[in-house]
């Protein structure tokens, strides 16, 4: 039997329960990214001008997921429900070591799960029921028994995993973060937990972000709209970007 899960079951839907109830929409409605902007979004020039933010495509991302590096993303609208979906993000490769790098940062126990993010592409390679579809991240599907070996962070004991499902049209710029790593390294999937920490909501201003950027060790990277900030010790140590072409 379908089920629909709600994008935001709890206080944070009730202005669309509210609007619906006046006016039911005629068409589906994208609902991931009806949030705020970051607070002080009107300040990010100050930002980028005195920590050197450099504006980067998604393959330049790409370079530093693949270094092993957790990157931090604050993009756009914040999204609204209970997960993050890509635009208050922690974004790593699935390998228990950047785990272990996220839950420190977060406070969390070792083995605490997180979550991950697929294209709806990679859908048959990476679920056993190729039918699920979970833009919200409100499911914990069976992945198949290859991906838990290329991405042993993401397997719940059980074998199942807390996965959001992107598309092209939802979200362009994650989308091909997603498409282009795995061309080049056959990665089904990325974690990606909500950017912030233990006790704490969710990040949704540049001071903060930047913040955690300087304060904590295991997030190296940060990106805000369509610049990349660094961690100084980081920028020192790696691998020649292409930022800027």
């Amino acid at each position: 039997m379908p089920v629909h899960v709600p994008s935001a079951p709890a206080d944070d839907g009730v202005p669309i329960g509210g609007a619906w109830l006046v006016q039911p929409p005629t068409e589906p409605q994208e609902l991931e990214y009806l949030g705020m902007f970051a607070n002080d979004l009107n300040e990010l020039p100050y930002f980028i001008k005195k920590y050197g933010g450099q504006l980067v495509r998604p393959m330049d991302v790409v370079d530093v997921l693949r270094q092993g590096d957790v990157v931090a993303v604050v993009r756009g609208r914040q999204e609204i429900g209970s997960r993050a979906l890509g635009h208050r993000s922690l974004l790593a490769l699935p390998t228990n070591e950047c785990k272990k790098k996220v839950n420190t940062y977060r406070s969390s126990a070792w083995y605490t799960p997180v979550g991950s993010v697929v294209t709806e592409e990679r859908v048959p390679e990476v679920f056993v029921d190729s039918s699920i579809r979970s833009k919200y991240m409100a499911i914990t599907p069976m992945l198949k028994d290859e991906v838990r070996k290329k991405a042993p962070a993401i397997v719940h004991a059980d074998g199942t995993g807390l996965t959001q499902v992107v598309t092209k049209d939802g979200d362009p710029w994650l989308h091909e973060i997603l498409t282009q790593i795995h061309t080049r390294d056959g990665t089904p999937a990325l974690i990606n937990c909500a950017f912030r920490e233990e006790g704490k909501p969710i990040i949704n201003s540049i001071k903060d972000a930047i913040k955690v950027l300087m304060d904590h060790g295991e997030i190296k990277y940060l990106v805000v709209d369509n610049f990349m900030f660094a961690e100084r010790r980081a920028l020192e140590q790696a691998q020649p970007l292409r930022w800027g072409r």
